[in-house]
């Protein structure tokens, strides 16, 4: 289901549906305001008109909420009594958001050093959105009945009722994170910039597959060389991983499908749905030789 709020017309309705609504009325209106704001508000940085480089602002909560929201079907997602969420398209936050040219990408961090990537393009074809109250309840009353893990302050979505091909995405999970306590607005050249010089400046055909695999799922666990973000909860940045993967192909492998086959404490999330073609790309990237 998917309804949209206000709704005086259903004119309106499809065009808050689509995102243009927000997109044409909303366009750089959603105030950025300063210091990290109240417990349930959302820390922001990052390229944005009115706001220093390299400080924090935040988005009130409540002017998130006076967006073009809607309520849609989550039965599943957040214990077996929510059936409903209000939520926010990302497409609407982002065009609400006053950005500085080159912007095009939505970072989203998690209270356990998680770190989702959201590319405008992303966001455009797959519709993720940020949950704001699940079952008529704020974060302030989260975790909804019968749920164990806290959601809160904010969780990220997408649901392949509103997008065709989400469940079909590569690593859709890494795309889906709970424990969201800030989202940074980026570039692909300010966030993933080394990733495209010395070694990587004129990849291979697999080498350059092998980097997408990694900004949009590995890049969330691990952190990159100076110049590459990543995320911290691996506790292994990116210069174990090569080290791995070059020295152990069949290693890797088995590790990424299965971890727990090889470590029985191992934290990392099996990713049996690897192909080998996937692996020669990322062992491509991951191997590419120095600059001379």
């Amino acid at each position: 289901m998917f309804r949209a709020t206000p709704c005086p017309c259903i004119a309106l309705a499809a065009l808050f549906a689509t995102g243009l609504f927000a997109a044409a009325a909303h366009a750089g209106t959603l105030p950025v305001r300063e210091g990290p704001g109240a417990r349930f508000d959302l820390p922001i940085s990052g390229l944005l008109d009115g706001l220093a480089p390299g400080t924090q602002g935040h988005l009130d909560r409540s002017d998130l909420l006076a967006l073009p929201t809607a309520v849609i079907d989550v039965t599943g997602k957040f214990g077996p009594q929510a059936k409903e969420a209000r939520v926010l398209f990302l497409s609407d936050l982002v065009a609400a958001l006053p950005a500085k040219p080159g912007a095009d990408v939505l970072l989203a961090s998690c209270n356990d050093g998680y770190l989702s990537v959201y590319t405008l393009d992303f966001i455009r074809r797959y519709r993720p959105y940020l949950v704001l109250q699940i079952a008529g309840r704020g974060p302030e009353r989260w975790p909804p009945p019968g749920l164990a893990f806290n959601p809160a302050p904010f969780a990220i979505d997408a649901s392949a009722a509103l997008a065709a091909g989400v469940e079909e995405y590569r690593d859709i999970g890494h795309k889906r994170p709970w424990g969201v306590i800030s989202v940074r607005l980026s570039s692909m050249e300010e966030s993933f910039g080394a990733f495209f010089q010395g070694r990587w400046a004129s990849p291979t055909p697999a080498a350059a597959a092998g980097r997408e695999i990694w900004i949009n799922s590995c890049a969330s666990c691990h952190p990159g060389p100076p110049g590459a973000t990543g995320g911290t909860k691996s506790g292994r940045p990116m210069e174990i991983v090569q080290a791995i993967a070059g020295a152990n192909r069949a290693f890797f492998m088995q590790y990424v499908r299965k971890p727990t086959s090889l470590d029985p404490a191992a934290k990392m999330e099996p990713h049996p749905w690897y192909s080998d073609a996937e692996f020669d790309q990322l062992i491509a990237f991951l191997t590419a030789p120095a600059a001379p």
